[in-house]
């Protein structure tokens, strides 16, 4: 609030009411004034940053903010102090611009710094600040020293056996080009800089992360913190840098293939733990704590601003989409080297402009206006070509209005309501949609009221805004009037309004009412809240299946996609053939057997699902009926598909299913590429789900195994594509 003011925190880090106490506590815009000669208290030198600085290259729009505490090994010290209940005082240099007297405090203009209580020499060094404070100050060594089980005893040993922040920055580096900092990174974790192999490098540093984080799963086993029950001298030290490898990982800056809650969910429910702590918010400041799906502008803006300068490469590959995400955005780039996916499922990918994740939905104007090859700005419509967009755009938005829709509802809901019970409306409410909920409400509320109205017109009432509604009105209201007031206030805010009862039994009615209310209202809202906690699956099934052959064998496929722009983990897709089945001795019933499918690692955008028809697939008979040219209807009744997968977002399952009949089932068709580029970016295009083309490779033979299918030239061209992606490292768009 104030231009140059001090950020001046005395505090204390217990928890307790008394703790964490702060005196003059300013967000500062400009470094903090010159340390004076001497202070009553501890001051310490800490490295801070920025959401935003303004820069056109990396904050877009976003203006200029406050300078809040950023450096790890500074915080860390903090940390210390308030765990020990140290009073302390920050004072604040910019890491992107440091202060005038940052070198009079630690000439080699370094973070942190440490001047202990009346003294006036200046300490740097972590290690050694660590050490001093442990020897010289009692409150400092009355902390716990021990470590967890299966760490080194001696304090160094133990911090580099859990460091985890150095191969966080390792990871990150393995992509960047040839420097000193990528090579002492590398080095350090025993890779050697001038490996050609970027993929195996990267791999290797994620198994040594892996193995860090694992470390610290078998630590906090035993205990809440490293050092037992409450944090000591070991978790101080580490876990603000445990802070910036969670941040790292999340942002996609050090891709670990997963994220670092699925990785470490101890870890991270440590982070959780300590960033609640009087401590964390003494020296982080408010609003900075860890929880799901949050990440902290302040770090990630501080690390991309010095990654951009050492590899400025990188800055539309991996800092721009990692600094959208921070900030709010869902944006995601096409990294498949190191989410490890196949281009076999289509990813939902996005692009970031004006610092925002932009995403397409159906609309053209996105596509309307490309370059051309001398800079110009060309249409890329023909004849006919708002035609064709308008017919995309239905095309489009029927596929979103069937995700999670028919494909997700029961057969029937009849035997629901032959035996409803109060209980059923919990699933009524997450069933139905929201006008359900809306209208359960207004007769949850609206019945009570109008009940007990008809109850309180023979009792007498006092109404507080009777003069004022004679003055405006000319005359009083009526008496029904008056008991529909009283007990809609009483039922709704549980008190009383404007009108009170005059009698025993009035406030006896009133009493009952508020009753009432409480009940009410807590219905309402724990309706509303289970209906936006429920998990709904965006998931969409073509509404047609294929066969076609590949490499020879004939192959059922269909499709499914996720209209949302996140991955879903651990899908589990089935395919199950229905069939009419009569046995020897004349039962007649429907036969359900499983048909085998490849499960992917992940779901993004769309995924094929394939089953090889072979001798041994249920399917084989019905291939050779439908090469024959014959029909299939009396035997084979459906196909279903089943899909569940794990939304990271809900922290949930999310489920669908989709039924095919015969009918359903195209022959010598595949499903069209739903890739296409447009220049060098390409883009996927959801108004061509439902598209088929021929397959181009004749007939399904009588036989499953004989034959070989010549694969489409334009499967091959956009394959071919796909394979320069990793090369060219060009950020992607899904349209939907």
């Amino acid at each position: 609030r104030g231009m140059g003011m001090r950020w001046r925190v005395l505090g204390f880090g217990r928890d307790s009411s008394e703790a964490g106490k702060r005196s003059d506590i300013d967000m500062d815009m400009e470094n903090s004034p010159a340390p004076s000669r001497t202070s009553p208290v501890v001051g310490v030198l800490m490295g801070s940053g920025r959401e935003s600085y303004g820069d056109p290259a990396l904050d877009r729009n976003f203006p200029r903010t406050y300078l809040r505490p950023e450096c790890s090994y500074s915080c860390s010290l903090c940390l210390l102090l308030a765990e020990a209940n140290v009073p302390f005082e920050m004072y604040k240099t910019d890491l992107g611009g440091k202060a005038s007297w940052h070198a009079q405090v630690n000439p080699s203009m370094e973070t942190p710094s440490l001047r202990l209580a009346n003294q006036e020499e200046w300490i740097h060094g972590t290690d050694k600040i660590v050490d001093m404070l442990a020897s010289d100050v009692r409150e400092v060594a009355a902390l716990s020293t021990c470590t967890p089980p299966g760490c080194p005893a001696e304090g160094a040993a133990a911090r580099e056996h859990l460091d985890p922040q150095m191969c966080s920055f390792a990871l990150f580096m393995a992509l960047a080009g040839p420097s000193k900092m990528r090579d002492f990174l590398l080095s350090k974790h025993g890779l050697d800089p001038k490996e050609e192999d970027v993929h195996g490098v990267v791999l290797a540093l994620r198994k040594r992360q892996r193995q860090v984080l694992g470390r610290w799963e078998e630590a906090l086993a035993s205990g809440d913190y490293l050092c037992g029950s409450r944090p000591g001298l070991l978790d101080a030290r580490l876990v603000s840098k445990l802070f910036t490898s969670y941040q790292l990982i999340n942002s996609g800056l050090a891709s670990l293939g997963c994220s670092f809650e699925q990785a470490a969910p101890r870890s991270f429910a440590y982070l959780c733990r300590f960033s609640l702590r009087s401590s964390w918010r003494l020296v982080f400041g408010e609003g900075r704590e860890v929880r799901p799906g949050k990440l902290d502008a302040v770090t990630i803006r501080t690390v991309c601003g010095k990654f951009s300068k050492l590899c400025p490469e990188l800055l539309d590959g991996k800092i721009l989409p990692a600094l959208a995400r921070a900030r709010g955005g869902t944006g995601r780039t096409l990294d498949r080297e190191a989410l490890g996916l196949s281009a076999a499922s289509a990813l939902s990918v996005s692009s970031h402009l004006e610092g925002k994740a932009v995403l397409c939905l159906g609309d053209s104007r996105a596509q309307e206006e490309e370059p051309t090859a001398d800079g110009a700005a060309g249409s890329r419509r023909g004849p006919g070509g708002w035609r064709h967009e308008a017919g995309r755009r239905d095309r489009i938005r029927s596929l979103v209005r069937r995700a999670g829709g028919g494909a997700l509802r029961p057969v029937s809901k009849a035997s629901r309501m032959l035996r409803f019970n109060p209980a059923i409306l919990y699933f009524l409410i997450l069933e139905k949609e929201w006008w359900f909920c809306g209208l359960l409400a207004v007769a949850v509320y609206g019945l009570p009221v109008v009940l007990l109205s008809l109850l309180a017109i023979p009792l007498n009432f006092d109404n507080d805004t009777e003069e004022a509604e004679i003055f405006y009105n000319g005359g009083p209201p009526p008496h029904i009037i008056l008991a529909f007031r009283f007990t809609a206030g009483n039922v709704i805010s549980m008190g009383f309004g404007t009108v009170f009862p005059t009698s025993d039994w009035g406030y006896l009615l009133a009493t009952l009412s508020q009753l009432l209310g409480i009940l009410i209202n807590v219905f309402v809202f724990a309706a509303v809240l289970a209906k936006f906690q429920s998990p709904k699956a965006d998931v969409v099934f073509s509404q047609s299946c294929c066969i076609f052959t590949r490499d020879g064998t004939p192959h059922l496929c269909l499709r499914l996609g996720n209209l949302r722009c996140h991955t879903l983990f651990n899908p589990h897709i089935r395919l199950f053939l229905l069939r009419d089945h009569e046995t020897a001795e004349g039962e007649s019933f429907v036969r359900i057997q499983e048909i085998k499918v490849d499960l992917p690692g992940t779901v993004s955008g769309v995924y094929s699902v394939t089953h090889k028809i072979d001798e041994d697939s249920p399917l084989r008979e019905a291939a050779r009926v439908m090469a024959s040219g014959g029909a299939i209807q009396e035997e084979l009744l459906a196909i279903q598909c089943t899909f569940t997968a794990l939304d990271p977002v809900y922290q949930a399952e999310v489920c669908a299913k989709y039924n095919y009949s015969a009918k359903d089932i195209g022959y010598g068709k595949r499903f069209a590429d739903m890739i296409t580029l447009l220049g060098e970016r390409p883009f996927l295009d959801f108004s061509k789900f439902e598209e088929l083309v021929d397959a181009g490779g004749g007939t399904v033979p009588a036989d499953p195994a004989g034959g070989l299918a010549a694969r489409s030239a334009s499967t091959a061209s956009v394959a071919s594509s796909l394979r320069s992606l990793g090369s060219k490292k060009a950020q992607t768009t899904l349209c939907l």
